[in-house]
């Protein structure tokens, strides 16, 4: 499945711009999710971003972890635009691939819930109010259109 996300700036005035799919999946015990990052958003109690620093170790998306055993609602930063979502239980995946724009991918685990997110997202949570930081915040000439797509692809696994 591919969707392909579009935004066009209608006014007269430049327009700060920003967007990304939010898909919710199932969450088994042992649901997997690994995706190449550089680092991520602390984030507060209202889940603004504070500082950026590196994936903490055993939830670090690069070298995977149990959806299960991190809770996130993070913005990671360095995203290769790839992620593997693995159900080892179900002897399934989903491979997702999005387009340049979709450059953050943000990570939603909360615990003990039979779902969670993985966000393909053009910026970083609160990035209208970071317009001085690399926050992916894109400003629309009037008339300006951006776009871009994701692909889901799942398979069986052996």
């Amino acid at each position: 499945m591919s969707i392909r996300i579009s935004l066009r700036n209608l006014s007269d005035t430049p327009m700060p711009a920003g967007f990304g799919l939010h898909p919710y999946f199932p969450a088994t015990p042992w649901t997997h999710i690994q995706a190449d990052v550089t680092g991520m958003w602390e984030t507060d109690a209202q889940v603004l971003p504070t500082r950026h620093v590196s994936p903490p170790a055993g939830a670090d998306p690069t070298t995977g972890f149990d959806v299960a055993e991190a809770a996130f609602d993070t913005v990671f930063t360095g995203w290769t635009r790839r992620a593997r979502i693995t159900w080892p239980d179900e002897e399934r995946l989903l491979d997702i691939e999005a387009e340049a724009q979709l450059d953050f991918l943000v990570l939603y685990t909360p615990p003990g819930e039979p779902f969670f997110c993985a966000e393909p997202v053009s910026n970083v949570t609160d990035a209208f109010n970071r317009l001085d930081e690399d926050t992916g915040c894109m400003v629309l000439a009037p008339g300006e259109s951006r776009s871009a797509s994701v692909r889901f692809m799942p398979s069986q696994t052996v």
